[in-house]
């Protein structure tokens, strides 16, 4: 998969996500030991953490949301359409989603076209105490942070069977956001 991610931090944190994952140990067994789980397997053994407990993820506050950018796949024509830009509405216990989120576009996009992913989550600026969710009210500023034109906005437990590119090229007219469901 063809991802550029510009925050280190971020980088390091997806990538050593998706080698747990790639490195045959998922799904091969997990045991809880003196209150921690291990993961026991062939091939491996080693701590897992919890993604579930949000309260042993620490993640630093963002001033922007960080953006994944998939970019035109290697021997694809380079479609002249804009990137279509998704800011995906998480939080920092919702990891596997939005891996399975950006996965499921990586399977189903026009692979000569760019695709932008803005994690919108743990933004600086923003009193959460009051919120449903970690990233309820996220979507209202959507508009300041795409500084114009088109987006898409998903929460983190939708995913993807068609290319968001024809969603994200639907004629709008006079109107200045579609609502679906």
């Amino acid at each position: 998969m063809g991802v550029q991610i510009r925050d280190p931090w971020f980088r390091a944190r997806l990538l050593a996500r998706l080698v747990n994952i790639s490195d045959g140990c998922a799904g091969i067994g997990r045991e809880r030991h003196g209150g921690r789980r291990v993961e026991r397997g062939a091939l491996c053994e080693r701590e897992w953490t919890d993604l579930n407990d949000s309260s042993r993820i620490q993640i630093p506050e963002r001033r922007l949301p960080e953006c994944i950018t998939l970019p035109v796949r290697a021997g694809a024509r380079p479609s002249p359409k804009p990137p279509v830009r998704i800011y995906l509405g998480s939080e920092a216990s919702q990891f596997r989603p939005e891996r399975v989120f950006v996965w499921s576009i990586e399977q189903v996009r026009d692979p000569g076209r760019v695709y932008e992913i803005h994690m919108m989550k743990e933004l600086a600026g923003f009193d959460r105490s009051r919120w449903t969710t970690g990233f309820t009210n996220y979507r209202f500023a959507i508009p300041h942070f795409a500084a114009g034109g088109r987006a898409i906005y998903n929460d983190e437990d939708q995913i993807y069977l068609t290319d968001p590119a024809e969603l994200f090229d639907l004629e709008m007219g006079d109107k200045g956001f579609h609502g679906f469901s």
